[in-house]
């Protein structure tokens, strides 16, 4: 089926609505943690310590043009340092939503593939603190 880029990113902000709405179905209360381990097969065993986890805001943000943009949160510590390559979403029931890569807006623009969660920077420093400011999850 061919699609025109109207229709195309309808149903793509319409999927990051849906994901929205099922980050917040239970509440105040669900999370993001990055990891720079290998990336498990959905649901798998993490294969190692969150480099952080970041508490999502509720509601967690507002889907427009295709991506799911996150509320702004608090401050996170990093726990582990290193390169984060992917990410968890949990609901606040500790439910699981989703694996996504993790990348920076310049690895989105060539392969969105590579970057379902947009952050500015993927290196992430031992006990400095991570916030989600205008961090977006791409519907590809």
């Amino acid at each position: 089926m061919d699609l025109s880029t109207t229709v195309a990113t309808a149903i793509k902000t319409g999927a990051m609505a849906a994901l929205g709405a099922q980050i917040d179905v239970a509440g105040a209360g669900a999370t993001l943690a990055l990891y720079a381990t290998t990336r498990p097969a959905p649901n798998g065993a993490a294969g190692g310590s969150a480099m952080v986890t970041v508490n999502l805001d509720y509601p967690c943000g507002s889907a427009a043009a295709g991506v799911l943009t996150l509320a702004d949160t608090e401050f996170a510590q990093i726990l582990n340092g290193g390169e984060a390559i992917w990410a968890r979403l949990l609901d606040a029931n500790d439910t699981w939503i989703a694996d996504l890569s993790v990348g920076t807006p310049a690895m989105h623009a060539s392969d969105p593939a590579t970057a379902e969660v947009v952050i500015a920077s993927t290196t992430l420093y031992t006990g400095a603190f991570l916030a989600l400011i205008g961090a977006q999850i791409a519907g590809n």
